[in-house]
C-alpha cells in the first residue's frame, strides 16, 4: 500500500528513489475504494484453477474472481465467450499446453489468439503466463518464435535485472521458478513490441517482461508449479509476491484512482 506524505517534504523523493510508492494526499482523496473484478482462464494442468486463485489470494485486497476457459477444455468455468462485453479490473490467462514445433501448429492457436485479444479489450491489465505468455510475444510482434528440440524445463534460478521494479518487490534474488518452455524468446523481439524484462533466467532468457505503461505482463514460468518441487517454499512465495504485487501496483491503485489511470511509479523500473 502507498505512503502518504506531503509534496514539499524531502522525504518523499528519498522515498521515491528507494521505490517506495509515495501517493499524494489529492490523489488519495479521489481513490475509489472497490473489490476488484479478475477473470481467470484456467490452464490445463489446473481445470479448478487452485493454484491461481491460491496465488490471488496473497494479496490482502478483496478480489472478485470469474473462472473462464476456453472450448477445448472441460470443467464447471464458464467459456471465455460468455464474459463478451465484460469488464475487469484485470485477467489472467494461463496456458501450459506447449507442444514441440512452431506455435501455430497448436490445435489451440487460433483461439488462443482470440482470447489474447479479447483480454487486452476488456481489461486495463492482463498477466500471460506460462505458454500463453509465448503465444502473445508471437501474436503481438508477428515474430515466429524459434521451437526447442529439448524442452527448458525444472525449477531454474533466475536474475533480478531491475531491483526497483514493484512486480518484484520483496522477491528474493536467489528465487527459482518452475519452467518449462519449448519455444525461445528473443530480446529483439521483446524490443520490436515495447517490451521491458525486469526478470530473467540465468541463461538470458526473459523470465518477467512488461510492456511500457504496464498493461501487459508476461510470466514466461508456470505459477502453479510442475512435476515435483524443490524443497522448501522459497518458489512459492516468490510467486506469491508476484501476484500480489501485480494486484497492488497494476490493478488496485489505477482501479482506485479511476479506470484506466495509471499513478506514476517513481523510482520504479
Amino acid at each position: 500500500m502507498p505512503i502518504l506524505i506531503d509534496d514539499d517534504l524531502p522525504t518523499r523523493w528519498m522515498l521515491e528513489s528507494d521505490g517506495i510508492f509515495v501517493l499524494d494526499r489529492a490523489a488519495a482523496r479521489q481513490q475509489d475504494l472497490r473489490p476488484l473484478a479478475l477473470a481467470v482462464l484456467i490452464g490445463d494442468r489446473d481445470p479448478s484453477a487452485s493454484g491461481l486463485v491460491r496465488l490471488l489470494s496473497s494479496s490482502p485486497l478483496q478480489l472478485t474472481v470469474d473462472l473462464l476457459r476456453r472450448s477445448d477444455q472441460v470443467g464447471d468455468a464458464r467459456l471465455w465467450e460468455a464474459a463478451s462485453g465484460q469488464r475487469y479490473d484485470g485477467i489472467v490467462f494461463d496456458a501450459e499446453d506447449g507442444q514441440p514445433g512452431a506455435i501455430a501448429t497448436s490445435p489451440a492457436w487460433d483461439e488462443v489468439r482470440d482470447v489474447l485479444d479479447w483480454a487486452a479489450e476488456s481489461a486495463p491489465c492482463v498477466l500471460i503466463s506460462g505458454w500463453a505468455a509465448a503465444a502473445s510475444v508471437q501474436h503481438r510482434s508477428g515474430v515466429e518464435l524459434s521451437p526447442l528440440d529439448v524442452p527448458v524445463a525444472g525449477h531454474l534460478p533466475t536474475r533480478i535485472l531491475r531491483r526497483q521494479s514493484f512486480l518484484l518487490r520483496g522477491i528474493d534474488e536467489a528465487w527459482s521458478v518452475p519452467v518449462h518452455q519449448w519455444h525461445r524468446v528473443d530480446p529483439d523481439d521483446l524490443d520490436a513490441i515495447g517490451m521491458v524484462a525486469v526478470a530473467g533466467l540465468a541463461d538470458g532468457q526473459p523470465l518477467v517482461v512488461r510492456n511500457q505503461d504496464r498493461s501487459q505482463v508476461h510470466l514466461f514460468a508456470h505459477p502453479g508449479g510442475i512435476g515435483a518441487a524443490p524443497p522448501g517454499a522459497a518458489w512459492r512465495a516468490g510467486m506469491a509476491l508476484l501476484f500480489a504485487n501485480w494486484i497492488n501496483f497494476y490493478l488496485y491503485q489505477p482501479a482506485s484512482l479511476g479506470r484506466g489511470t495509471r499513478p506514476a511509479l517513481a523510482g520504479a523500473a
